[in-house]
């Protein structure tokens, strides 16, 4: 079954990047996964609210290395059967989205707001404020990387249903 991966290195914009997967993997029939590094608490606190966590523990990887993060991201997504990736669109996940596009040679989405799904066609929204919006797209390619703008989505509540998968990079 294909999936969304959730990486970011912060706890509550994971949890929002959870929300918005959720939405998305409700209407194209898609599990969601999250992947954590070298972060025991934030495996712990996403598998709280009733996440999928997998779980990386490597001394040698370091988060502020968006080189090797990319590239750990990009084995992983392969290794999970992952067809969209979803980062934070702040500084580090902006690069993060740029950069494993490119190694995947495929689509990247950046500062989007809003993803509506409608028959497994993906459709983003930018600027949206209120009832108006300045730019919508169409997204029609087989894998996505998306980055979403924090803020745009709020933490699902705790309900302890989650689990912690050890990964072996």
């Amino acid at each position: 079954m294909a999936s969304i991966l959730v990486y970011s290195e912060a706890s509550a914009l994971a949890q929002e990047l959870l929300t918005a997967a959720r939405i998305m993997a409700r209407k194209g029939n898609l599990e969601v996964k999250i992947l954590v590094v070298n972060d025991d608490n934030m495996g712990v606190e996403m598998a709280r609210r009733g996440a999928a966590v997998y779980q990386i523990s490597k001394d040698c990887l370091k988060k502020a290395d968006v080189a090797s993060m990319t590239e750990v991201i990009a084995l992983v997504a392969k290794r999970l059967d992952v067809s969209i990736v979803l980062l934070a669109a702040n500084h580090k996940g902006k690069e993060l989205a740029d950069r494993l596009a490119r190694l995947n040679h495929t689509f990247c989405l950046s500062d989007v707001n809003c993803i509506k799904v409608a028959w497994k066609l993906m459709k983003r929204n930018l600027n949206t404020s209120g009832i108006k919006t300045v730019y919508s797209e169409h997204i029609r390619t087989g894998q996505h990387v998306i980055a979403v703008t924090p803020g745009s989505y709020i933490a699902p509540p705790i309900n302890h249903n989650g689990c912690i998968q050890d990964l072996m990079i």
